[in-house]
């Protein structure tokens, strides 16, 4: 178990390191070249993993006085400066947990967050050893045409490329890559007006769907620019797309290499929601140059440090290139539906947390979309004038450093001239605090009282909530920033007339749960009249969850309910009215329940939609007649925004038997792949038998394209039917499917995972397929594993029966030998 206090700094210094490669799938010989320099004498570990050490030198002398360890080797030498020499080799092609140095289709890349590069070579592979690199590289340019590392490439005479990156890195950061790639080019001018080369490489024949991620990098680089100061700081950008990827992408410097999912985009073969998420990704890869890059974290305790403020930043951009309200709808759906029910079951964690056995299982949604909730907090605390400066404290006062959270909030307060001891809180304690508000008049003035409380921690947290007031008649009469930062704390509103509603946490501005003491009538009043467009939605989703949790064991849905949740069908914004008629989703519903009742939501939930379908069909009919149109495709957002609600009517049309025809009709006649996947994915969620025909056109349609395959494989787990488990293992048989793929896992065994009617089934059967699935992968990818076990490790939050079915799947594979790391530490957290 590693422990945050535990922590030492290093007693030596990692000047230069030199790095040599021969290049072979089966074998690569790795020889490296270290000099240090010791503060003080004393043992030095290189971390190493499923390496063949040849030979080591110190000085140019072979060196024997070195221990071999389950951790690598343990360097002795009472010398103050000396160069290491190390050969070793590794092999790519069999290394399937895709960390390190692997093959993928043909390429051999690297990934080295958080602990790969002791896959490559013997190193001392923490963050905060950082050196300056030079690479040399010899491979057979037949074979691998384009090979690329950090840096600028300082030579290139056929075989042999060298490369030399001028900025100290730590391991985590290095890259390679070689292959026979396509690429795109282009250049950016920076604000300082230096040329940078840009260059986007894929598989051969795929570089036309380069061109939304090369616009999508110029733009974040000018935003970088604009809202940051940031400007990059070499004359060379490179991106690489991949098969074969644990996670979205990867910031080493200067070399990105991404997921090809992530990439990827043209009309016929990705969805509006995949050119968005290519945007996002691009920029967050992109950002981590100056957060995470230049200034990178000290230990992996602090990886929020890098990973929250990176989402934040890439939050802000696509907010500022597309919708700010509409983005940060998507952002807090995505929160509540992944983020809170990890803070409310066993795995829960701080944002930084205090000890771990292995890092790997502590990429989530926590550290990343909470730690940028956090950032988030700290601007509204400072401002965002003063926030902007702390920023550009941060960079300049630590570039070039591995530093901590302590460090970053401690620019925020020097900027600001603020305290924010009390908010260190946010990133120590666990789980989240609800905020409970009751308003009432007094004198003429509105009183605001609010408690916060969370389990297991008995101080109080800072926060910031943007608050609002709206009048009788719908007019915004009062808006205020509270700070609040006690157990219990009034607010007084001076001279505010009854019948006033208050708009609270708007924006979001703080990750709570919130329970107010509105009404009905007020929730509605807000739904129609709130200026924050954000609260419009939101307060909107909280009343939708509030009537279905109401009615779930009755037959009602009432009439109220219906025509205010409607009224999003009278609206010109069609971006905000396509979220807004969504009602929420079967987990967000469940998640609300002490007990989550399966069966009782998504019964519930569809007996609400067919209900609204039946209510508003003339107006449902008339908007879809409206923007069923065939037109040229456009990634635009009002392009996308018109699908976006097109395809929210069409659901609501396929629970009706006179239109759920338009739904095969729509499928047939789709010109682009969000509407294709938009009309399948509305079928395969109904029990209508044209859902397996479309199912099998478009998987044949698209099965040389891996891509898009995984699309196919997510509507077959999505499937509405009691047969759906028998054809996800069918489907596991099958050559177009590999669980070595992480793409594959996920489309196919993750989606089946959160398909809560198949999963969930009384006869154990999903809940036995996705064990089975995750000892088989344990083999493989302990990552993937531990990724994908999560949807079991929550069985206290289902009813005694399904609870059984599911403890008894987690304690079989307790059970399983040579059980990973990853696995076993998430095991016996869930048991």
């Amino acid at each position: 178990m590693k422990k945050r206090s535990d922590y030492q700094k290093p007693t030596y210094e990692l000047k230069k390191t030199d790095l040599t490669f021969h290049l072979n799938e089966n074998e690569t010989i790795v020889e490296s070249s270290l000099s240090f320099h010791q503060k003080e004498i004393a043992p030095i570990l290189l971390n190493g993993n499923e390496l063949k050490l040849l030979s080591i030198e110190i000085d140019g002398v072979p060196f024997t006085g070195y221990k071999e360890t389950n951790e690598g080797l343990i360097i002795e030498t009472d010398k103050l400066d000396f160069t290491l020499k190390i050969k070793n080799t590794n092999s790519p092609i069999r290394n399937t947990q895709l960390m390190g140095l692997y093959a993928s289709n043909g390429l051999l890349c690297t990934q080295c967050e958080p602990e790969g590069f002791r896959r490559i070579t013997y190193y001392p592979d923490h963050p905060d050893i950082m050196s300056l690199f030079t690479v040399t590289i010899y491979a057979d340019r037949k074979k691998y045409p384009v090979v690329l590392s950090n840096g600028n490439c300082i030579k290139d005479d056929g075989d042999t490329l060298i490369y030399e990156d001028p900025f100290k890195k730590p391991s985590y950061l290095f890259a390679l890559v070689a292959g026979d790639l396509a690429s795109v080019k282009d250049t950016f001018t920076t604000c300082s007006g230096r040329k940078v080369g840009l260059s986007i490489y894929c598989e051969q024949g795929k570089e036309k769907r380069l061109l939304w991620a090369m616009d999508s990098l110029k733009r974040a680089m000018k935003y970088d620019e604009e809202a940051f100061g940031r400007e990059y700081d070499l004359d060379i950008f490179n991106i690489v797309a991949v098969r074969d990827f644990n996670a979205g992408a990867m910031e080493n410097k200067s070399l990105n290499i991404f997921n090809d999912q992530c990439l990827l985009a043209d009309e016929k073969t990705a969805s509006d929601g995949n050119y968005e998420s290519i945007e996002g990704v691009v920029a967050h890869e992109y950002f981590h140059n100056w957060s995470g890059d230049r200034v990178t974290a000290r230990d992996w305790f602090n990886l929020s440090l890098k990973e929250g403020f990176t989402v934040f930043r890439d939050q802000s951009f696509s907010g500022h290139e597309r919708s700010d309200a509409v983005k940060r709808m998507d952002d807090v759906a995505l929160l509540k539906a992944y983020q809170f029910p990890e803070d409310d079951g066993p795995l829960k964690h701080p944002v930084r947390p205090e000890a771990f056995e292995t890092i790997d299982n502590f990429y989530t949604s926590t550290v990343y979309e909470k730690g940028a909730e956090l950032i988030r907090m700290q601007r509204n605390i400072l401002g965002a004038d003063t926030f902007r400066k702390a920023c550009d404290l941060y960079f300049s006062r630590h570039d070039g450093e591995a530093v901590t959270i302590d460090d970053f909030v401690k620019c925020m307060e020097d900027a600001s001239g603020k305290d924010l001891s009390q908010f260190m809180h946010w990133y120590s304690v666990a789980g989240r605090p609800t905020v409970t508000a009751k308003t009432y008049f007094e004198n003429g003035d509105m009183k605001l009282e609010l408690k916060q409380e969370i389990n297991g921690f008995d101080g109080a947290f800072l926060i910031p909530l943007e608050t609002g007031i709206i009048d009788e008649k719908g007019k915004e009469i009062h808006t205020q920033t509270l700070l609040f930062n006690t157990k219990e704390q009034t607010f007084t509103f001076k001279n505010i007339p009854e019948g006033s509603v208050i708009s609270l946490n708007r924006h979001f501005t703080a990750p709570v749960t919130l329970k107010t003491s509105l009404n009905d009538l007020e929730k509605i009043h807000l739904m129609r009249f709130d200026t924050d467009l954000f609260n419009r939605y939101d307060i909107g989703q909280e009343y939708a969850t509030d009537v279905i949790l109401r009615h779930l064991y009755d037959e009602k849905v009432p009439e109220d309910f219906l025509e205010a949740f409607g009224a999003s069908l009278y609206l010109n914004d069609k971006a905000f009215a396509a979220r807004a008629l969504v009602l929420p989703s079967s987990d967000v519903i469940g998640n609300r329940m002490d007990i989550f009742d399966v069966d009782a939501v998504l019964s519930t939930r569809k007996r609400f939609k067919k209900a609204f379908a039946v209510r508003f069909k003339e107006r449902l009919t008339e908007i879809y007649k409206e923007l069923d149109k065939t037109v040229p495709f456009s990634p635009a957002p009002e392009e996308a925004a018109r699908r976006a609600l097109r395809n929210t009517v069409l659901a609501y049309l396929a629970e009706l038997p006179e239109t759920q025809s338009l739904v095969f009709e729509a499928f047939k006649k789709a010109n682009n792949m969000t509407d294709e996947i938009g009309s399948l994915s509305i079928l395969v969620g109904t029990p209508l038998k044209e859902a397996e025909e479309a199912l099998e056109i478009f998987t044949n349609k698209w099965k040389n394209d891996h891509l898009v395959l995984n699309k196919a494989f997510a509507m077959l787990a999505s499937l509405n039917e009691d047969t759906v488990t028998d054809k996800v293992i069918q489907m596991m048989k099958n050559p177009l499917f590999s669980i070595k793929n992480p793409n594959n896992v996920r489309s196919l065994i993750g989606v089946f995972s959160h398909n809560l009617k198949a999963f969930h089934k009384k006869d154990g059967s999903g809940y036995k397929l996705l064990s089975d699935t995750v000892a088989q992968l344990d083999n493989i990818n302990p990552h993937m594993a531990e990724r994908i076990i999560h949807p079991l490790c929550r069985w206290k939050h289902f009813d005694e029966e399904r609870a059984t079915l599911m403890k008894k799947e987690l304690q079989k594979l307790m059970k399983k030998e040579n059980l990973s790391v990853n696995l076993k530490e998430t095991l016996a957290r869930s048991l």
